[in-house]
């Protein structure tokens, strides 16, 4: 991971930045090294330092990369004893704390029989890829080629051959570069760093007792490392890149013998920083490595490189199913090349040697992108706005003799067709779309904050489309923020201004900010009044409030926790946290302000988002936003939602406009509540009314079917709701469907709201600041589905989970069964809770079958019911619902 390092603003001109403003142009070419790094540094007779610009120079254009995790730990699939085990699944063996005699046993079943090298080849190549790296060997020390140092590896298998040789020889033929993923330290199968499998005793001698690892590592790296680095760096012919993993307890001497090995057989090759680590005196790295992580300002003094998973995990896991969208993975692919880096996204083969169906329809997908945008990616540049966010994007350039080329990557396409880029001072501007092969002519606009280009209505590309923006002359960017514009405001933590805040520079954010820090401050200028919403990227371990100032008016904003309790980690995710009434137009001062509610929050980004309009889209259906509605309540902003208080009556009005045809609609409303709802909805004079069911305690919102609404007429038409609230309401929106998409969606397969039975579950883990990581969370369930949920808190927590069956059923009996499972009976006593039922016809039915650590002695419910909750205490270790069966 990188290195924290904690910079007032400030000094940020320092380094990278100001090496790239004192030499426009030569340090985003080539970045700048301290002059340690310009001092000798020799490995096998090769100066590094000296040679590393020009051994590097491929490196610099090649942008984008494949890595691949395979090897015996795809074979379990992210499971043992039939339970998910925490974290990445290439850890299984440590993780899952497997015996090495069933581990070995499983490794000597490889048979990878789908396996094709040429295939996955082209899948890079066609993605527009344009090197490979995959893992030789990982930390459970299977080797994926025939070595003689130990029989722990592809030979003794039914597949019996080299792994390695023939992907490096399609990688060639498709014109790819090409490198080793090793880890030299850490290998459990040869005992190396840390004593190997040091939970096996009947497997090594060295256990947990520390003082006997470092003899073990140094006879580890005599027996095992040295001569297999030696193997991999001499029997593939030239490499382009060797990837270095987990130092760990690596010695400086360790370090140097490998990396004399590396570059006396290879002297062109390039590496990662990770031979040595923190604790060593040398780093033999030519770039930087950012695990699953984009740093949000460029980085513009090392090379570097982000490594990426499409999913949660670098080995194959079979149910990981959370895969990024193609959306994302451009968006990663065009932030990173913006900020000076390459993006190396990851492959976790299946153990028969295929690629995940979801891996290679996002591949295919983002080769149809890189087709028409390539030129946008290769052998460009980092952006040259240094200091702020010129517009909702990322901007890539290409220098030559008469100017600058740059490559606006715009993600969210300006919906009134004028994207408006801040802080060109240029005047000699030409401007067409990337995916236009006339390249006809934009009109551009110059003004004192920007130029403004009219892109037209239509986005060329869903994902990201490019608008090229020709300069002639030297490029003049100068600094400018704070300006209201077709896709919002942006205000960084980077622009801000703020006192006693520490700044942490290599993810923008204002670190660990507490009330007597006092407040951030930006200069923003609106054009006119207006109602706004508030985005929040943020990082905090327990729900906090902040206020906000515009001017005389002020607000309290409501921030939810984003953190990975197990981990400690403030993880940022951008929320709707409030609302801005902007009062006057014109220049002035906005602040955020920390308060005794705060407690240590983690903040990087600020967004003002314009408000929906209801308007209709082209696909025919409409939204009404509560925070677009007409609403002069005092309810507060919540997640993005109106929270509504008990007993207020709340009306919110919104002005829908028919453009494409008027007629019946699908309403489907989204809210989260305790209790039951009753609520009116006025079409013009026409009233509906609707009950909404409780959702349950569980945090996220629901999306409900209500029924049909009539808006008969084109042109504009009022729509009115009136609720008021029993306990309280999380109100976020309804959807209008154009009856004929819904139903066409429907039959599709995709869901549009939810229905009943429903399934869901509560607890106080979010997964990776994103959401909840309750995977009954809204599912349909019917009688062969399969959800898990995994838990994995140190602290006692009380957990549910509840079934909605949406009619009544008698319950007859509640029958508790003790399992124990093989390993450490004792912690994990599993108590498996089976409820049966008596259906209409008088036969027994089993609702559901829960295998838990511990329920509650006081579970109880209604003989005719409809919703059961079933409630669980956690002391430790994973907690998983394998299968739910549910008869009707």
């Amino acid at each position: 991971m990188p290195k924290t390092v904690f910079f007032p603003r400030q000094s940020l001109l320092t380094g990278c930045i100001l090496g790239a403003l004192a030499i426009p142009g030569a340090a985003l070419a080539t970045p700048a090294m301290d002059s340690a790094a310009n001092a000798a540094l020799m490995a096998g007779g090769v100066d590094l330092s000296a040679t590393r610009d020009e051994r590097m120079g491929w490196f610099r254009d090649a942008k984008f990369g494949m890595f691949i995790h395979w090897g015996v730990y795809a074979m379990w699939e992210g499971q043992y004893q039939g339970n998910d085990t925490p974290r990445y699944a290439e850890w299984i063996w440590n993780n899952g704390r497997i015996p090495a005699d069933e581990y070995i046993e499983m490794g000597n079943q490889f048979n990878p029989v789908n396996y094709d090298p040429k295939a996955w080849a082209e899948m890079a190549e066609q993605a527009g890829m344009t090197y490979m790296v995959i893992t030789a060997k990982h930390h459970d020390g299977w080797a994926l080629w025939d070595t003689p140092t130990s029989d722990w590896g592809v030979k003794d298998t039914p597949w019996g051959k080299d792994l390695l040789g023939p992907l490096k020889d399609a990688a060639t033929d498709a014109g790819l570069r090409f490198g080793f993923y090793y880890s030299q330290s850490l290998d459990w199968g040869n005992q190396g760093d840390e004593g190997g499998v040091h939970w096996d005793k009947s497997y090594t001698e060295y256990g947990p007792d520390k003082s006997t690892w470092p003899e073990r590592l140094e006879q580890y790296h005599a027996e095992i490392a040295r001569p297999q680095v030696e193997e991999l760096t001499t029997r593939y012919g030239d490499l382009d890149i060797f990837w270095w993993d987990m130092p760990k307890s690596i010695t400086d001497d360790q370090g140097q013998q490998l990396a004399d090995i590396l570059w006396g057989n290879q002297p062109h090759i390039v590496s990662n920083g990770r031979l040595t680590g923190r604790n060593n005196a040398i780093d033999f790295g030519d770039f930087d490595t950012h695990e699953q992580s984009i740093p949000a300002v460029p980085q513009l003094d090392s090379y570097w490189e982000s490594c990426m998973t499409m999913n949660h995990t670098w080995g194959w896991r079979v149910s990981d199913h959370d895969w990024k969208s193609t959306t994302t993975l451009i968006h990663n692919l065009t932030g990173v090349v913006a900020k000076g880096g390459n993006y190396l996204l990851n492959i976790g083969p299946k153990p028969d040697g295929s690629f995940p169906q979801a891996s290679i329809d996002r591949l295919h997908e983002i080769g149809l992108w890189m087709d028409v945008n390539g030129e946008a990616i290769h052998g460009t540049e980092a952006t040259p706005f240094l200091f702020q966010q010129a517009f909702n994007g990322a901007v890539t350039q290409r220098k030559h003799d008469e100017g600058t080329t740059l490559y606006l990557h715009v993600y969210d396409w300006p919906s009134d067709g004028e994207l408006r880029v801040l802080g060109v001072g240029n005047d000699k501007l030409s401007a067409y779309l990337l995916a236009d092969d006339k390249r006809s002519a934009l009109t551009v606009n110059r003004d004192d904050k920007g130029v403004t280009i009219a892109v037209g209505g239509d986005a060329p590309d869903p994902h990201s489309s490019t608008v090229v923006l020709e300069v002639k002359g030297e490029l003049d960017i100068f600094e400018v923020g704070g300006v209201m514009t077709a896709e919002g405001m942006i205000l960084r933590a980077l622009d801000s201004q703020y006192d006693g805040a520490v700044y942490e520079s290599w993810d923008n954010s204002l670190s660990n900010w507490t009330a007597d820090q006092g407040p951030a401050t930006w200069s923003v200028d609106f054009n006119e009044p207006g109602r706004y919403a508030i985005e929040m990227l943020h990082g905090n371990l327990e729900d906090a409030q902040m206020a906000l100032s515009l001017g005389e008016y002020q607000t309290e904003l409501f921030l939810p926790a984003t953190a990975d309790l197990r981990m400690g980690r403030k993880h940022r995710t951008p929320v709707i946290v409030g609302e801005l009434e902007v009062l006057k137009g014109g220049e002035q001062t906005l602040s955020l302000i920390p308060t005794e509610d705060s407690g240590e929050l983690h903040f990087s980004e600020l967004t003002v988002k314009h408000l929906p309009d209801a308007l209709q889209r082209p696909d025919g259906n409409i939204t009404l936003n509560a925070l677009s509605a007409d609403y002069a309540g005092q309810s507060e902003v919540r997640r993005g939602a109106r929270h509504l208080l008990e007993g207020q009556k709340e009306t919110f009005n919104w002005m829908s406009t028919i453009t494409r045809q008027a007629g019946h609609f699908d309403a489907v409303i989204r809210y989260q509540s305790e209790q039951a709802q009753q609520l009116a909805i006025y079409v013009g004079e026409q009233r509906y009314d609707f009950t909404l069911p409780a959702t349950g305690a569980f945090v996220e919102p629901l999306d409900i079917h209500l029924g049909q609404l009539n808006l008969s007429e084109s042109g504009a038409t009022p729509i009115r709701m009136e609720v008021t609230a029993k306990d309280t309401m999380d109100f976020y929106g309804i959807e209008l469907y154009e009856a004929n998409f819904f139903a066409a969606a429907q039959a599709e397969g995709q869901q549009l709201s939810t229905q009943f039975p429903i399934a869901r579950a509560a607890y106080s883990h979010v997964d990776n600041g994103q959401h909840p990581q309750a995977y009954f969370a809204d599912k349909v369930l019917d009688g062969n589905s399969e959800t898990r949920w995994r838990p994995n808190i140190k602290k006692v927590k009380q957990r549910w989970f509840e079934i909605d069956q949406g009619e009544a059923v008698n319950i007859k009996t509640i029958t508790t069964e003790i399992t124990a499972p093989k390993r450490n009976a004792k912690l994990l006593e599993q108590l498996t809770l089976t409820v049966r039922y008596q259906d209409a016809k008088g036969q027994w039915q089993t609702l559901a079958t829960l295998p838990v650590l511990k329920a509650n002695e006081g579970f109880s419910v209604d003989k005719a019911a409809r919703l059961w909750r079933f409630e669980f205490s956690e002391q430790r270790g994973n907690f998983s619902v394998r299968r739910v069966e549910m008869t009707q």
